[in-house]
């Protein structure tokens, strides 16, 4: 029987999602032991499993100040692949958390095309950019969903929005018939992207 569990630091199957984690370092990156356990302490790890043999695990945390659920890891057992068991696990993290947070968010390398994937069809899209920490030139995209209906910017959620508007020059775009102000009309200028 397949059993979707958040499991506490006394659960024995946290030694199996270590060790999964463990096989699959060269994707997801090496978290130490202890932060598993701290995850585990603070009931943030949602494992898989059917029977007693683990699937898959999420391992995320809380992000309290921004009220977003942040995904560290989410692996499937190498067997289990394919089979959908990645977005279940998503679909229940989102379920669970989906009124009592804003929404999820993970960075993810943008040359992962199976992850880029997964992202996709659980919802979340792509917000930013940043070059990893890695010796290589790679790149980490950042993906979010939102869970909120009425978001001051959902029109624009496929837009990266890097420009913030002065209210001193939405003064002079309403007064721009009366004045010569060239800064102002350059702003109008056909070279601008929309």
């Amino acid at each position: 029987m397949i059993e979707y569990k958040f499991i506490d630091h006394y659960d024995h199957i946290l030694q199996e999602v270590i060790a999964l984690s463990d096989r699959n370092t060269k994707t997801l990156g090496l978290i130490p032991r202890k932060a598993f356990e701290e995850s585990a302490r603070n009931n943030c790890i949602l494992v898989l499993k059917n029977e007693d043999e683990l699937i898959g695990y999420c391992l995320f945390r809380k992000a309290i100040r921004k009220n977003f659920i942040k995904i560290t890891q989410l692996c499937v057992a190498k067997k289990y692949r394919g089979k959908g068991y990645s977005q279940q696990l998503f679909d229940t993290l989102k379920f669970t958390f989906k009124d009592s947070f804003n929404g999820i968010g993970l960075n993810c390398r943008s040359d992962y095309y199976h992850a880029t994937n997964l992202w996709k069809r659980c919802g979340l899209l792509p917000i930013s950019e940043k070059r990893s920490r890695s010796k290589k030139e790679k790149y980490l995209t950042y993906w979010q969903l939102n869970f909120s209906k009425n978001h001051l910017f959902n029109q624009f959620r496929n837009d990266n929005i890097q420009a913030v508007l002065d209210l001193n020059i939405v003064i002079k775009f309403r007064d721009l018939e009366t004045e010569e102000n060239i800064e102002i009309k350059s702003l109008f200028n056909d070279t601008l992207s929309s």
